[in-house]
């Protein structure tokens, strides 16, 4: 996962949402790689990827961990409340780490093999309980050969942002403000979905529509690929931050 994150100069701020059940009842998702834990195994039908940490590991099916620097956080089981039992994992960043170039980052990836796709709909659970208050943390990205579509917050703010590959091989970066907040300290359900044959995506948190826009870049075919986590590409340190996440699942129609 290579973006560059930060605000890009034009959130100007959502309004506070609230939480939802992150899906839990939802018949959305299954495993056909993963975590089949007890949220897993019960969904039909079964998506392209399903991870809900009820296995013992944090990893829960994802192919990699990146740790940028390496000392900048740990991953952790937490099974306290999480969204489906008996665990969800909890990502946290260390405060005052001086920023590098790959920023400070900690994420769970995965990549998925170049197939033909029409649609792509990514959900999960989210309990944000400490974020830098002007650095903006990624909570997720959604790779689509070159481009991406990445969910970003801060205390107050929401945004998206998409990763829009240019000619001569390199990428600029459009923010967009999302209409509604994750609420601190509770579960949210966060939903972006990637219309392909429409170039369009909406994203949806605590269930209500944060945004609806048509794709800036046209999408090459190629490898779909996720990140999870935490992660921070600008400013010079950060505070202590910490965020849960539950009963991830990825569809690729």
């Amino acid at each position: 996962m290579d973006g560059t994150g930060g605000t890009g100069g034009d959130v100007d701020g959502g309004t506070q949402g609230s939480s939802d059940s992150g899906g839990s009842g939802e018949k959305d998702g299954g495993a056909s790689g993963g975590d089949g834990g007890p949220f897993c195994s019960t969904l039909s039908p079964k998506p392209t990827f399903c991870a809900d940490f009820d296995q013992g590991t944090t990893q829960s099916g994802f192919d990699s961990v990146l740790q940028a620097p390496a000392a900048t956080g740990a991953f952790a089981l937490d099974k306290n409340g999480p969204l489906s039992a008996p665990a969800a994992v909890t990502v946290s960043i260390t405060a005052g780490l001086a920023d590098t170039s790959m920023g400070r980052v900690e994420l769970l990836e995965k990549a998925f093999v170049p197939i033909p796709a029409t649609s792509v709909r990514l959900t999960y659970g989210v309990r944000v309980s400490a974020v830098d208050p002007t650095g903006g943390a990624q909570l997720s990205e959604v790779e689509l050969g070159k481009a991406a579509i990445v969910v970003y917050v801060t205390p107050t703010k929401a945004f998206a942002q998409e990763r829009v590959p240019t000619d001569a091989g390199g990428a600029t970066y459009l923010s967009y403000p999302l209409s509604v907040v994750p609420t601190a300290g509770a579960w949210t359900h966060v939903e972006v979905l990637i219309d392909l044959s429409a170039r369009h995506y909406t994203i949806k948190i605590g269930g209500a529509l944060a945004i609806d826009r048509p794709l800036a870049s046209t999408v090459v075919a190629g490898k779909v690929g996720l990140g999870l986590g935490l992660a921070y590409y600008s400013g010079s340190t950060v505070v202590a931050s910490s965020a849960d996440f539950d009963n991830v699942t990825l569809d690729i129609q």
